[in-house]
């Protein structure tokens, strides 16, 4: 019998994505699919369980990494464990040409892994990737609990994403907007354990949304982690009244938007 996730993956690499669209699929915490009529990126995909006693995953695993046989790119904002996981990129590097896309903190990781050098693409803010067809830019990030993070922006045809990776709430959101014309955006927000930040807080998200002047916004990363975990209904809410320019859009584990509709 064929599980969801034999379903989500095939639905993945057979879906056709016309000229001037995109395809995002929610994998699962900051983890997405992102595809372009030429392109296959995943970005801070984690297929790992949890950490106990700490971090206990709530969500399932959507599907395997071994299942994957199309990546043109795999991407990391930053080297920790659920953004940068060798159980989670060993199978995709054994198993297809990926080229691999992260800040030098993650690309240590991944050679310490054994992966090539030559599949490799270690980015610093500043730093453009070309693909056919996708051009990824590396972009300063603000994550004090990490080293040399970065967020990304990635074009193709005519459509401009954004993808926040861990960042905390820091003035390098307006620098975005103001630099490229941000379709869709996906920013980090959850609950924070009393005496740390982890993740945005939800008016933090919708700041970054606006400064961003992002067409759409998704909530990421509120549903991986019991103890971080938040309804994303709660910045709807808030948007609705406080910040009505901003469209607030929530996607769930294995969930795919077509942009433009």
């Amino acid at each position: 019998m064929s599980s969801w996730g034999d379903f989500l993956i095939k639905e993945i690499e057979g879906f056709r994505v016309e000229r001037g669209r995109v395809a995002l699929w929610s994998i699962g915490g900051c983890g997405f699919v992102i595809k372009t009529p030429e392109q296959t990126v995943y970005i801070d995909p984690y297929f790992g369980g949890s950490v106990p006693p700490e971090t206990l995953r709530m969500i399932p695993v959507p599907f395997e990494p071994a299942m994957i046989r199309r990546a043109d790119a795999v991407l990391c904002t930053h080297e920790h464990l659920d953004h940068c996981h060798k159980e989670s990129l060993s199978p995709v590097y054994a198993n297809t040409q990926a080229l691999f896309v992260a800040p030098p903190p993650a690309v240590k990781l991944e050679l310490d892994w054994g992966f090539d050098r030559s599949r490799i693409r270690e980015v610093k803010p500043g730093d453009k990737v070309n693909l056919k067809g996708v051009d990824i830019h590396a972009v300063e990030g603000y994550d004090p609990l990490s080293e040399g993070a970065v967020m990304y922006v990635l074009q193709s045809g005519g459509i401009t994403l954004f993808h926040s990776g861990d960042v905390w709430y820091f003035g390098g959101f307006a620098k975005v907007g103001d630099q490229w014309n941000i379709d869709v955006a996906l920013i980090n927000f959850g609950n924070n354990p009393p005496g740390k930040q982890l993740y945005l807080t939800p008016c933090d998200f919708l700041r970054a949304a606006r400064d961003l002047r992002a067409k759409k916004a998704i909530p990421m990363h509120w549903d991986m982690w019991k103890h971080s975990y938040q309804d994303p209904i709660i910045v709807q809410e808030i948007a609705g009244k406080l910040f009505p320019n901003v469209e607030v859009h929530i996607m769930r584990l294995g969930d795919r938007l077509v942009y433009p509709a």
